[in-house]
């Protein structure tokens, strides 16, 4: 069972990877594949993340 829960959002693929790479340097873990919320210009790439311990 996992202890934290959160979704990470950027404005493009790039700063998507760059924050996930971030996280999981803290132990956090992807979890399931990337989402698109697209509205105009205001679209974002999202990625759910979860962990096992609060650091």
């Amino acid at each position: 069972m996992w202890k934290e829960y959160t979704v990470e959002a950027a404005s493009n693929r790039k700063d998507l990877i760059r924050i996930v790479r971030k996280m999981m340097s803290k132990g956090w873990q992807p979890v399931g594949g990337v989402a698109v919320d697209i509205h105009g210009e205001d679209d974002r790439v999202l990625q759910a993340m979860v962990r096992n311990q609060e650091n």
